[in-house]
Parts: C-alpha cells; structure tokens; sequence
C-alpha cells in the first residue's frame, strides 16, 4: 500500500545523456558579414541526484522536460556570449581558421561548466561542438562568382600571352 497526497507529483527525470541544439542564424561579424552555425550541447544528469535539480532548477518545459533549467537560466546568457565572440573576428576567419573554430567552441564550454559549477547543479556537460560555419547562401553565391571572374580574367590573359607567342613565333620564321 502507497500513501500519498494529493498534492504529490511525480517528475520522471532521465538520466540518460540528451542534446540541446542551438541554431545562430545571421550573426553579424567583424567584418559586417552574417554567418550561420550550430551548437551542440551534450548533458547528463547525475543519477541519484535528480530531486535537487527539480528542487532547485525545475523542470517546466513539456516538450523536453530535461531542459527547462536551461531555457530559463542559461539560454539567453550562452546566446549572449556566442554573439559577441563571433563580433570579434572576420566572416572569413570564423569559417576558415581551426584556432577560431576551437576558441569559439570554448565559448558555450566555459559559459555551461561555470554555470553548472555556480550553481552546484547535478548535471555533467559531456560534450559541446559548433557545426560549421557558413555564410548564408547569397554570399556564397557572390564569392563563387567572383572567383569565377577573377579565373575568367586569368584564362583570357593567358589566351592572349598564347596568341602574342604564336605571332612572335610566326614573325621569326
């Protein structure tokens, strides 16, 4: 026989490792140039402990009740932080650049674990990785048209050295 009270409620809390994704669309950098990247974000909540994080953090979103602690306490901070890390360098360096690539990584690392650690929460961040970084499409689309051109100038240059040899060869014989 189970006593409980009306005001009892059950939280079922995984324990089990879960993602959080956060999509960066047009953020502007250095050079006035908008990218657009993915943040992946691994957890884990430490078995045993799961009465303090509902305690203490809640666990309020229905559609993943994992991250509500998240949505409500570190979302727009993490957010924050990207942002004026990527206002720091070059649409061409962020793409481009491991040692950026891997700083910018660290951003949201950083930000997490001394969220986590501040706040004695039972939860581990496992893993964060940034998927690439692209400019959006139209931008693409001009770089390659731009190459295109400087490639069309090459070959015609080199067409004309061609024909000016050709001439130059006919003339001594």
């Amino acid at each position: 026989m189970t006593w409980t009270v009306w005001s009892t409620e059950v939280t079922r809390v995984s324990v089990k490792p879960f993602n959080i994704n956060e999509r960066f669309d047009d953020l502007i950098t250095k050079d006035n140039n908008p990218v657009d990247f993915d943040v992946h974000l691994t957890f884990q909540h430490q078995a045993g402990k799961t009465p303090i994080l509902i305690e203490k953090f809640g666990m309020s979103t229905k559609e993943n009740p994992n991250t509500g602690w998240y949505a409500s306490k570190l979302q727009q901070p993490l957010r924050n932080d990207v942002r004026e890390f990527v206002k720091d360098y070059s649409m061409f360096e962020i793409s481009t650049d491991p040692a950026i690539a891997n700083q910018l990584q660290k951003v949201p690392a950083t930000k997490v674990a001394a969220f986590l650690k501040a706040n004695h929460m039972p939860t581990d961040l496992l893993q964060v990785s940034v998927g690439k970084v692209m400019p959006p499409q139209s931008v693409v689309d001009a770089t390659l048209e731009t190459a295109a051109q400087k490639q069309r100038v090459l070959t015609q240059e080199a067409r004309v050295k061609a024909e000016q040899s050709r001439k130059y060869r006919d003339w001594e014989n």
